[in-house]
């Protein structure tokens, strides 16, 4: 792709400019440079995720974070619920969190949970799901294909055994 065919394209669901990304950076290299570390763990598009209880973790190589491009094509950032199901076992939640680029180049770029449904984790997906229109505008939280009076049966069934179930159970399905 050209320079000029990326500064004339456009995400409208960008929290920041590409311009404010690029300082974003700037400022974050300097830090490290400065003091050895940085302060800011996700910037630009993945801010939200600083503000989440749960810590998560990125495979992004390092040009991900030296390139505005990624984070400014960012259009949302993908929660989804996974439960592994089966009569004879107990059921093991996943929630896997994908980034979802605009720009082809840039697309299926991983952000997972450290643990993949503790505690936190549950709590942050209930709250995204359960105010569509939250405050971190580019999350988004995903059922994953769940008919909604089976989930409530499974969280009714497991509530009192697995905790994550007990989290699940304030989703307003």
């Amino acid at each position: 792709m050209k320079w000029f065919n990326i500064i004339k394209e456009d995400n409208p669901h960008s929290l920041y400019s590409l311009v404010d990304i690029s300082e974003m950076i700037k400022e974050i290299t300097n830090h490290e440079k400065l003091y050895g570390y940085s302060p800011v763990k996700y910037y630009g598009n993945t801010t939200p995720l600083n503000n989440l209880r749960a810590d998560y973790l990125t495979y992004f190589d390092k040009r991900w974070y030296s390139d505005p491009r990624r984070n400014y094509f960012i259009k949302e950032i993908k929660f989804d619920l996974e439960i592994d199901f089966s009569p004879e076992k107990i059921p093991y939640v996943y929630i896997w969190v994908e980034v979802i680029s605009y720009n082809i180049e840039y697309h299926d770029e991983d952000i997972t949970p450290t643990y993949r449904a503790d505690s936190k984790v549950a709590a942050d997906f209930v709250e995204i799901y359960n105010e569509p229109n939250h405050k971190y505008k580019n999350l988004v939280a995903n059922l994953d294909g769940w008919d909604k009076e089976a989930l409530k049966g499974m969280i009714e069934r497991w509530k009192d055994e697995i905790p994550v179930f007990k989290i699940l159970k304030g989703l307003k399905l």
